[in-house]
């Protein structure tokens, strides 16, 4: 019996560890797939990070380039308006100095 039981003991320990070395084996390359795939995560965060400061860029530079050109329009409408206000004025003006000389000569 007690041979047979040491034989039984031995195989049974030779068996574990087996199994033992196969999990260690599928846990190591788990963990290389691990560090592979954290690895590309993290190029691909970079890569996002990039692109989102370029969009972003990008954007706040259309933006800007729009309110100057919101500004250019908003300064020239102005310009326009004052240009018609002096016209009316003066044509006012005109008006008034030749109903100002009829009258002078009318009294005459």
């Amino acid at each position: 019996g007690g041979a047979a039981q040491g034989t039984d003991y031995k195989a049974e320990m030779k068996f574990q560890d087996g199994l033992l070395d196969q999990i260690n084996a599928g846990l190591d390359v788990q963990l290389s797939q691990s560090k592979n795939m954290a690895g590309e995560v993290k190029k691909q965060n970079e890569l996002l990070d990039k692109n989102l400061d370029t969009n972003v860029d990008g954007a706040m530079s259309r933006l800007d380039k729009a309110a100057k050109q919101s500004k250019s329009l908003t300064q020239a409408s102005g310009t326009f308006w004052l240009y018609v206000f002096n016209l009316v004025l003066f044509i006012v003006l005109i008006i008034l100095i030749f109903l100002y000389s009829n009258k002078k000569d009318c009294r005459r």
